[in-house]
């Protein structure tokens, strides 16, 4: 190659590695610049928020174990790495009003608190719930009747059943929602229906002969077939002499879930949802503090698991309507 020739190819080789030297620098800038932008993202929203606000519901207005509530709010705090308050409500209903006018962006609620709180706004979802010392995760509604007088659905017809309290997902929400005899509901067959204030005064009504049996309760595990006992199971069986059938129960619903704001960041419900499900091991009296009865732990859980409910409240308030319209 003649002089000129070689230096021409020398100095194109230079350029060349300059070029891609300058494309090398501007890639790496950009990156910096994506990550420089990603990085406050990550803060602003700790920063937007001051502090983080969970809510949860006393029991018959009694207020909480204050060290329990600084251990819950210090693993909270720890996982989130921003400041929590706690504010306990007088009851469900303030609760999941308090959810619902996002003054609280995580709650505590029951499956039907949860399901009523998605009808009003459907701005929380579910991260985790808690499972019984037992390992159940379901609560269902049952239909115990009186063996003597009632072996199946169709014995119904023309008894009298003990329904109530009004408000009980077990008791009330789900036989109107889901009770049903040849596809006629509760209401349409030919039952008389005997209002209880609670689930014991309807089990005496049986004792006592009264009514012919009464909607209670029983928990199950997903995916199992095994009874599992109960606190209402061992007042059955405490009445010896009164025998007592399963003949209708009802779609099994999820135990009530720990819900966040459906706006929250990811990171933030990864965070909390990890913490939530080690919080048994990693602070006891933190995890009785927020599932005093339910002992096994908490697992992860997403809407639908909630779903059937969801839908049976749907038809439980339409119903409600309709019958006050009327």
């Amino acid at each position: 190659l003649s002089s000129s020739r070689a230096q021409m190819i020398k100095v194109s080789r230079q350029v060349v590695k300059v070029k891609n030297q300058a494309r090398f620098a501007m890639a790496v800038l950009c990156m910096a610049q994506l990550t420089a932008a990603s990085m406050p993202a990550h803060a602003e929203w700790r920063e937007q928020m001051g502090q983080f606000r969970i809510g949860i519901a006393t029991s018959n207005g009694q207020p909480f174990n204050p060290v329990q509530i600084r251990e819950f709010k210090s693993v909270i705090s720890q996982a989130l790495k921003m400041p929590v308050e706690v504010t306990q409500t007088r009851n469900a209903a303030t609760l999941i009003d308090a959810a619902a006018s996002d003054r609280v962006e995580y709650a505590v609620l029951s499956a039907l608190g949860f399901a009523t709180l998605d009808l009003a706004c459907a701005c929380m979802e579910p991260i985790a719930a808690p499972v019984s010392g037992e390992g159940a995760t379901h609560i269902r509604s049952v239909l115990y009747a009186n063996a003597g007088s009632v072996e199946n659905l169709k014995d119904l017809v023309g008894k009298r059943i003990a329904i109530g309290p009004e408000s009980s997902l077990t008791a009330t929400v789900l036989p109107m929602a889901q009770f049903q005899i040849d596809g006629a509901t509760l209401e349409a067959l030919d039952i008389e229906l005997v209002s209880k204030a609670t689930i014991e005064e309807a089990l005496n009504a049986v004792a006592e002969g009264s009514v012919d049996g009464f909607f209670g309760w029983d928990q199950t595990k997903s995916g199992s077939s095994a009874r599992i006992e109960t606190a209402l199971s061992r007042k059955m069986e405490a009445y010896q002499d009164l025998q007592m059938e399963e003949v209708w129960h009802s779609e099994p619903v999820r135990f009530g879930p720990h819900s966040v704001r459906s706006d929250l960041p990811d990171e933030a419900k990864q965070a909390l949802q990890e913490a939530l499900l080690e919080l048994e091991q990693s602070a006891p009296r933190a995890y009785d503090f927020i599932s005093p009865n339910l002992a096994g732990g908490l697992e992860p859980v997403t809407k639908a698991d909630y779903a059937p409910l969801i839908s049976a409240l749907r038809k439980f308030t339409s119903r409600e309507g309709k019958a006050s319209e009327q």
